[in-house]
């Protein structure tokens, strides 16, 4: 097995922590890769490396700008849990926390921030089935949606809803970025899509003009989740619906969750966005209530 690239201190840049440039000294975009923000989601660091390699073996070469790989969360990564003492992808904040992840936000931000970043893209897994989801920090059309991706559900609105994402820290950099789900935490096929992703980025942006991964074969229809609101965990939460998966439309009227504080009552027709309804002690946001619309993949 090939040693992780973040491991040869050679290829580490001076200013950031568990940071690789890519540059090919010629003018273009600045695509930044983060990998790991999440330290049990493999499927990022996995990628970054493949893509490293290729290019530095001379497999795949750029036409310009540069790339940095960001290991966002490596002692999260070697305990093999999500965040140590804070959701780093709920540390971008304008305060940051002084926890091992706001100091790491904090500290990323700064940097990036003399950089003139184009775009973001960010790397995740999930843990639940293989769902595969675009979360975008502006609004695009759905004709730059079909460009950017090859996911069957989008999701917008986030920006608005949940405070501290890398997402957050984009908009604040001025750049466009773009979370991906790429399926379950160990799905085989996860690795597959996060690169399908880095090679769509890395067109759009005129990196690279063609393609060095395979289309695989998709619904004609992409569903769009406009996120209305959080379904938050407090005391005795609990569902009070059956069949419980994203799309699952919870008509106006329906109390579909409550808490000893709170009931959640649909007041319009509304879908569930569900990431993982079987939710874990350290979770704050068991799911999303959306309006959903169907998109043709054109």
């Amino acid at each position: 097995m090939e040693q992780n690239i973040f491991d040869d201190p050679q290829l580490l840049s001076a200013d950031l922590a568990d940071t690789i440039v890519y540059d090919t000294q010629r003018p273009g975009a600045h695509l930044v890769i983060f990998s790991c923000v999440h330290g049990n989601e493999p499927v990022g660091l996995e990628a970054s490396n493949d893509l490293y390699r290729r290019l530095v073996r001379h497999e795949l070469a750029l036409l310009n700008g540069k790339i940095t790989f960001i290991f966002a969360n490596r002692p999260a990564y070697q305990k093999q849990v999500r965040f140590v003492e804070q959701n780093l992808n709920r540390a971008f904040l304008e305060e940051f926390q002084d926890t091992l992840e706001g100091r790491r936000a904090q500290a990323i931000e700064k940097y990036l921030a003399t950089k003139k970043v184009t775009f973001v893209l960010d790397l995740h897994s999930i843990k639940m089935e293989d769902l595969r989801m675009l979360i975008i920090n502006r609004d695009w059309s759905d004709e730059k949606v079909v460009q950017l991706s090859e996911t069957p559900i989008v999701v917008k609105d986030l920006l608005n809803k949940v405070a501290g994402s890398t997402m957050h820290m984009s908009d604040r950099l001025g750049c466009e970025a773009m979370a991906i789900e790429c399926g379950d935490h160990l799905s085989p096929n996860g690795v597959r899509v996060a690169l399908r992703h880095i090679d769509l980025s890395l067109h759009y942006l005129g990196m690279m003009d063609t393609h060095w991964t395979s289309p695989e074969e998709l619904p004609a229809d992409i569903e769009v989740y406009n996120i209305v609101d959080l379904v938050r965990i407090s005391t005795g939460f609990r569902w009070c619906i059956d069949d419980l998966h994203t799309g699952k439309r919870v008509p106006q009227g329906t109390l579909y969750a409550e808490s000893d504080s709170q009931k959640y009552i649909a007041t319009e027709d509304l879908h569930l966005l569900l990431p993982n309804p079987h939710f874990l002690p350290n979770d704050v946001n068991s799911g999303m209530v959306t309006k959903m619309r169907k998109m043709r993949r054109l």
